[in-house]
C-alpha cells in the first residue's frame, strides 16, 4: 500500500439543511482527519470543496446528468486527502484499523470491504432512514 486515500463526502442532506450555519465539524457525517497528518504529515493532495462550489458544479454537470447534478448540489463538503506512506503499509493498516473502530463506534455501518494481499480498500456509510449523512472510502 504505498499511499493512503481517504475520501470522504460529508454529510449529503437535503437543501433545506444547507441554510444552516453549523460547522462542518459538528456534523454527524464529519470524519476528522488530523490523526492521519500527525503519523504523515501534510497529505499529498488535498482536495476540499464547500457547498457554493458544489452547487455550482452541480448545476454545471446537470445537463449531461441531472441525477448526478441534483446529488452533487446536494453535498455540504467534499474532501480527499492523500498520504504518503513512505512504504510503511503496517503502519498505514494500523492506521485504518484506527479510524474503522473510529466510525464504527460513531454507527458508521460498512457497506463495502475488499482485502487483496496488496489493496485493501473499505466504505463506511452514516445514514438515517431519510438521509446519508456521509460516506468514508
Amino acid at each position: 500500500m504505498k499511499s493512503l486515500t481517504l475520501a470522504l463526502a460529508l454529510s449529503v442532506a437535503a437543501l433545506a439543511a444547507l441554510a444552516g450555519n453549523d460547522a462542518l465539524e459538528s456534523r454527524s457525517g464529519y470524519v476528522d482527519l488530523r490523526a492521519l497528518g500527525a503519523a504523515y504529515g501534510e497529505p499529498r493532495v488535498s482536495i476540499d470543496l464547500g457547498s457554493s462550489l458544489l452547487r455550482l458544479v452541480g448545476a454545471a454537470a446537470e445537463h449531461e446528468d441531472p441525477l448526478a447534478g441534483e446529488t452533487l448540489r446536494k453535498l455540504e463538503s467534499f474532501r480527499v486527502q492523500v498520504y504518503d506512506t513512505r512504504g510503511d503499509s503496517d503502519a498505514a493498516a494500523n492506521g485504518m484499523d484506527d479510524a474503522r473502530q473510529s466510525l464504527v463506534a460513531q454507527s458508521w455501518e460498512q457497506v463495502v470491504r475488499v482485502h487483496e494481499p496488496d489493496n485493501r480498500v473499505e466504505i463506511y456509510v452514516k445514514q438515517d432512514a431519510e438521509l446519508i449523512h456521509g460516506l468514508a472510502i
